[in-house]
């Protein structure tokens, strides 16, 4: 049991190593204990608080502010879990257009499609290998020479 609880505290105590995305956090009842769990999620990097909810009119706005944090505020748990979605579709879409249109910049400074630019791609990834390939049978080739030459000396 000992080394159960060692392993967690170890495990607890890690520092983890921050890639720069972040998790986005909602909180749901803006009572007496979510100024706990906001101060906890505030001390992490990989945590973005982004929405509050409570039933009562102008209490989740009031949280937020008074702990110096701005978002989206809701009435319901089920309207945050909605609207929240919304947005990140919106998001995902404008992301997806963005990638679209700097794939058409691309393809207008190269010339090429993306899927021309690929084939090429793949074409000069061959004549590398075949390159590297007969670079590698010539140096076995004269190595096979060289030890031909000198078993041949010996029986001269």
């Amino acid at each position: 049991m000992a080394n159960i609880l060692d392993a967690f505290k170890e495990k607890q105590t890690e520092k983890k190593v921050y890639d720069g995305k972040k998790i986005k956090v909602g909180i749901i009842g803006c009572g007496w204990i979510a100024e706990a769990h906001l101060k906890s999620y505030l001390k992490c990097d990989d945590v973005e608080v982004v929405a509050f909810a409570d039933i009562v009119p102008g209490k989740a706005e009031a949280f937020a502010k008074q702990n110096g944090v701005e978002g989206n505020y809701y009435l319901s748990d089920k309207e945050l879990i909605d609207n929240e979605k919304k947005l990140l579709q919106i998001k995902q879409e404008e992301l997806d257009k963005m990638q679209l249109q700097e794939r058409a910049k691309l393809e207008e400074l190269s010339g090429l499609s993306a899927d021309e630019a690929r084939a090429r791609l793949v074409e000069s990834m061959k004549d590398e290998a075949r390159t590297n390939a007969a670079s590698y049978i010539n140096e076995i080739m004269d190595e096979a020479k060289l030890n031909a030459n000198q078993q041949a000396k010996k029986i001269v």
